[in-house]
């Protein structure tokens, strides 16, 4: 018999392929430039729009984006569409 996917599986696949390409796409230029120790500012998307935060960096992932402690998280990775500047250096 074939197997029956849940609609909502299929729609979160459908949403990971989109923010995948879409952070494949964007700030290709700054991916070298973050290193451990510089201040990196992103947006932080919650439940009501997002809010801006700056935190140091702790250490970049296998995939190469940045982790760092935010909202009590000690790895919270930040994906390369939502960083705003480094260093206080406007990335966009």
């Amino acid at each position: 018999m074939n197997e029956i996917t849940p609609l909502q599986s299929v729609a979160n696949d459908a949403v990971e392929n989109m923010l995948n390409a879409r952070e494949s796409n964007s700030n290709t230029h700054i991916r070298n430039e973050v290193k451990v120790g510089d201040d990196l500012t992103f947006k932080s998307w919650t439940m009501y729009g997002s809010r801006k935060a700056t935190r140091k960096v702790k250490e970049i992932d296998s995939s190469g984006r940045p982790l760092v402690r935010y909202d009590g998280w000690d790895n919270f990775q930040v994906r390369w569409n939502e960083v705003i500047a480094i260093n206080g250096w406007e990335v966009r």
